[in-house]
């Protein structure tokens, strides 16, 4: 993790997604983005924060037959059952986590991000008074 120093070389790793986009060296290590391994990374702000407040846009979601027939969405499938362990263990960490469906805005989709955006908006405004309530308390 990064806590100082220069802010884009890891911008830019963090969004290093193989096979996509290639790894980025910072320094004598190499980087691609975190979420491959560890898409719910609280561990940088345990103990240095007040409130903890997760975002997660990947929930587990039920898939169909015919998809497990496709053998890369059947590895995903795979992939996603491991990993939703480890990240039911650390929502218990934070002092609250919005779980997000979106399932239909892929990372790639660059002409959704507008609709990502609102969609984030609107659901803080729809918590905003949860939030206060954990920050003034």
């Amino acid at each position: 993790y990064f806590s100082k120093g220069d802010l884009i070389s890891p911008m830019v790793a963090s969004s290093a997604l193989p096979p996509y986009f290639s790894p980025i060296k910072i320094g004598e290590a190499i980087y691609c983005d975190g979420g491959l391994l560890n898409n719910f990374p609280i561990e940088p702000l345990k103990g240095k924060c007040d409130i903890l407040i997760g975002s997660f846009v990947n929930p587990l979601k039920e898939i169909n037959e015919k998809e497990l027939g496709n053998p890369i969405k059947f590895l995903q499938r795979i992939y996603n059952v491991v990993m939703d362990g480890s990240y039911e263990k650390k929502f218990k960490k934070c002092d609250y986590v919005f779980l997000h469906e979106l399932d239909n805005i892929g990372v790639l989709e660059t002409k959704l991000i507008d609709k990502a955006f609102d969609y984030g908006y609107e659901k803080t405004l729809s918590h905003i008074a949860l939030i206060k309530s954990l920050v003034e308390n």
